[in-house]
């Protein structure tokens, strides 16, 4: 039979139509009917499905792709082809009809119990890999503040608190509060030239995790080892990453006995 694009007549279909019902009236017994499943066929049916998002799509492979662009080469060589899809591409109700499929979800938000079926199911199956898995520096520096603002916003609605039950630990309800002396200013002695100094005496090295300043790309903020703003003694500051930095905000005890005994 010769390759090509075909256009069915309603005569055709018609036709086509009563020999199947005739079929179906004819042979009314399901084909499997009394046939069962092999062992080997029921555990493949029934096993992990491999996953197909991603990388793992058949899709990305050179040797596939290199398929359908032949493929799509040979169907465009058909003149017949080539004017159906001009006639779509003119037509705005049929190329909306074309496009219905990938635009019907476009947009939308799939409910969140769906989600967490969709989540359970592939975990069951062994195929849910996170789409960020192993993915590094995928996020600018734009979306990571708009993420992060978004989660303070949220996090400050007592809406959101209530209905997951979060404890509002902001201000004096959070455990780590110390009335507020995070607020308190900065000695007139704690400027640019002093922060400098300790940085140059550091190497431009963090004193903790030993990252330079370069690695790092910014620069090493000045602690204050006693937590006393206005004790700007060289002896009582050190430079460190934001990171370390970070850490001191918590058991300042342990962090103070810590780099004093560095300091020694």
């Amino acid at each position: 039979m010769p390759k090509g694009l075909y256009t069915r007549t309603e005569e055709h279909k018609n036709r086509l139509s009563k020999n199947m019902k005739k079929m179906r009236k004819e042979n009314s017994v399901p084909w499997n009917l009394g046939k069962k499943w092999s062992e080997e066929v029921l555990k493949k049916m029934r096993g992990p499905r491999p996953s197909v998002a991603g990388d793992n799509n058949p899709s990305k492979r050179k040797d596939v792709q290199k398929k359908i662009s032949k493929a799509q080469k040979i169907l465009w060589q058909n003149p017949d082809y080539r004017e159906k899809m001009r006639i779509i591409n003119l037509d705005p109700k049929l190329r909306e009809a074309k496009s219905k499929g990938g635009k019907s979800q476009k947009g939308k938000k799939q409910p969140l119990e769906s989600v967490k079926k969709g989540v359970e199911t592939r975990k069951r199956n062994g195929s849910y890999v996170a789409w960020n898995k192993g993915k590094t520096g995928i996020y600018t520096k734009e979306v990571i503040k708009k993420i992060s603002n978004s989660i303070k916003k949220l996090h400050e609605d007592p809406i959101y608190h209530a209905a997951h039950k979060f404890p509002i630990m902001k201000g004096d309800k959070n455990p780590a509060w110390l009335g507020g002396i995070s607020f308190l200013p900065y000695g007139k002695d704690f400027n640019k030239e002093l922060k400098n100094k300790i940085r140059k005496r550091e190497n431009y090295c963090c004193g903790e995790c030993k990252k330079s300043q370069k690695e790092l790309g910014e620069l090493l903020s000045i602690h204050h080892i006693d937590y006393d703003k206005k004790n700007n003694k060289e002896s009582n500051l050190i430079a460190l990453c934001r990171s370390c930095h970070g850490s001191t905000h918590h058991n300042r005890q342990q962090w103070t006995t810590h780099f004093e005994r560095i300091a020694v």
